[in-house]
């Protein structure tokens, strides 16, 4: 697969350990970070080797299609954390701080792997790099992100925990 990364939303999405991304070129000289949105615009510190800012991209689907991994640096924020679980829903499998994967379901670390170290992090990108069973790992992401957060499954779950509390009445929804 592509060793690239797309990294998207706030300037935050950036702000991680220093650390991290030479730790992944030391080890795959040909990655590739793509940051892609609105941050882009915002990074006024001359970029390391290997990121290139995409900007805003009128087709996302592109972008997943040409990545290796997602990830989720995040070291502050609170809530779901929306680009993970697109990222998810593309079938990447995905590497995130535990700030990054608040409110996410429990997941395998094959689709999900969660690294608060500059270490862990640069290694779970590397692994998901190098992963022998890419192609499982991407449908196994995709599925994860459909049983989970799938608009109408997740509609569907509200209103039965509704009807089941009595709040309202069964057949509501249909």
């Amino acid at each position: 697969g592509s060793a690239s990364v797309p990294a998207t939303g706030r300037r935050r999405y950036w702000e991680w350990p220093p650390s991290i991304w030479p730790l992944i070129r030391r080890s795959c000289p040909l990655a590739r970070l793509h940051i892609v949105g609105a941050i882009g615009r915002r990074m006024d510190a001359p970029l390391p080797e290997g990121v290139d800012l995409r900007g805003f991209a009128d087709d996302l689907s592109l972008e997943y299609a040409q990545a290796a991994v997602a990830i989720t640096p995040l070291r502050f924020g609170s809530g779901v954390k929306i680009k993970l679980i697109e990222g998810l829903s593309f079938g990447l499998p995905s590497v995130a701080t535990s700030v990054g994967a608040e409110g996410i379901a429990a997941a395998p670390s094959e689709v999900l792997r969660v690294e608060d170290t500059a270490e862990g992090f640069a290694q779970g990108v590397l692994d998901a790099f190098d992963a022998p069973d890419a192609a499982r790992r991407r449908t196994e992401a995709r599925e994860f992100a459909r049983l989970h957060y799938d608009q109408s499954r997740v509609g569907a779950d509200i209103i039965r925990d509704l009807v089941q509390r009595g709040l309202i009445p069964a057949g509501a929804g249909t």
